[in-house]
């Protein structure tokens, strides 16, 4: 796992504007920028839910990971003193948190255990029905293409027949 390399500049999806580490408000000065989604992956074991009942189905969230300080707090005066402000936290849900926050994507670049593959994770938390399951699938998808791909080429072939040379 190798740690992601941090954009040295953004552009808001909502103000438009290019901005850089630090300027993270947005134009209404109330909320942050909103830049393109970004996925991290953590490859923190899944909680076992042993066997389901019969007829019933898996679990569909196996595990929580609440990351704390992701922002972390930011120093600020008042009244003379110094108080910690805006510590937040990101919540992973079955190994994964999504966010569009340049804020929060620029603090979880910096933790590479943040920053698996869908490969390392799906071998964590996909049991091996489900990673079969997918494969299949997978393998049903190429198929489909094949034969359209083959019928396409047929009703080419087809066409230029019935054309006169």
């Amino acid at each position: 796992m190798s740690q992601a390399k941090q954009p040295i500049e953004w552009a808001c999806e909502v103000c438009g504007k290019k901005f850089g580490i630090g300027e993270w408000t947005c134009a209404d000065g109330q909320s942050n920028h909103v830049v393109k989604e970004k996925t991290y992956r953590c490859l923190d074991a899944p909680l076992d839910p042993g066997k389901p009942a019969e007829g019933s189905t898996a679990p569909v969230i196996r595990g929580r990971t609440v990351v704390c300080n992701i922002p972390p707090a930011k120093k600020v005066m008042e009244g003379g003193e110094v108080k910690l402000v805006g510590e937040g936290s990101v919540e992973f849900i079955n190994g994964a948190y999504s966010t569009k926050d340049p804020e929060i994507q620029y603090w979880l670049d910096k933790k590479p255990s943040y920053q698996a593959t869908q490969e390392q994770w799906d071998q964590m938390w996909k049991t091996a029905e489900e990673r079969l399951a997918q494969k299949e699938h997978e393998l049903r998808a190429a198929e489909q293409r094949l034969e359209n791909e083959r019928n396409e080429l047929l009703a080419q072939v087809k066409q230029q027949k019935k054309q006169p040379a």
